[in-house]
């Protein structure tokens, strides 16, 4: 006897199957000699875990009657129910998975946001500490009075005065700014700000000291002017 078989394929998420197995029995009611069959049953069962759930679906073939029977954690339950918490359970399983991946992308959001604020917040420190290193020179070195300002320098004092006593202050409070109040454009902002200064003011500063040796007359200046260059 020929038996053909098709088993329903569930639409979905895919099967977690814990337990396929098909038995066939054959019962031979004859002499070995005879070889002649009597009955068939085919039995296929397939248990899938889906949320948690086991869900279980067993299907007899005796002789060409079919019997399908469902179960879900070993409860017996009608096709209805089976089909309907089946999808339910599938739903939810696959609402956390895109629950823990939106944690994930989460996470990796945090992370990077973060260690964008250290940087920026580092580098903006590094940019004032190199300002304020030059302007220094210009006082230790009494040569403020030698300034002159150029475009491609500092254009004015009031360019110098502002950078000195107030972008700097500024720069100092976003550096210093908690990190949930932390803008990183703002961050970006006092970046592109500041950057070019270092390089501005080390040549303004070396323009200054050229600039003082060639008016100084006074030798004790001088003396200073040329600890400088040596």
């Amino acid at each position: 006897m020929n038996l053909i078989f098709a088993l329903k394929s569930f639409v979905g998420q895919k099967r977690k199957l814990l337990f396929p197995l098909t038995v066939v029995c054959l019962f031979i009611n004859a002499p070995l000699t005879a070889k002649r069959i009597e009955r068939m049953i085919s039995v296929d069962v397939i248990e899938e875990r889906i949320n948690g759930k086991i869900f279980s679906s067993r299907i007899e073939i005796n002789n060409g009657s079919l019997k399908e029977t469902w179960s879900i954690d070993g409860n017996p339950v009608d096709h209805d129910d089976y089909t309907k918490t089946r999808k339910e359970e599938t739903i939810k399983e696959f609402d956390l998975e895109e629950h823990s991946n939106y944690k994930k992308r989460l996470e990796i959001y945090e992370f990077k946001q973060e260690q964008r604020i250290a940087a920026t917040k580092k580098l903006i420190k590094s940019l004032i500490i190199d300002i304020e290193k030059v302007i220094t020179q210009f006082k230790d070195h009494n040569i403020t009075s030698y300034i002159r300002y150029s475009a491609d320098t500092i254009p004015s004092e009031i360019e110098f005065l502002a950078l000195s006593m107030q972008k700097l202050d500024q720069a100092r409070h976003l550096a210093t700014t908690d990190n949930k109040e932390f803008s990183c454009d703002e961050g970006d902002k006092m970046i592109a700000t500041l950057e070019d200064y270092p390089a501005k003011l080390q040549k303004l500063f070396q323009q200054t000291v050229k600039y003082a040796i060639d008016q100084c007359t006074d030798s004790r200046q001088l003396k200073k002017l040329l600890d400088i260059v040596m």
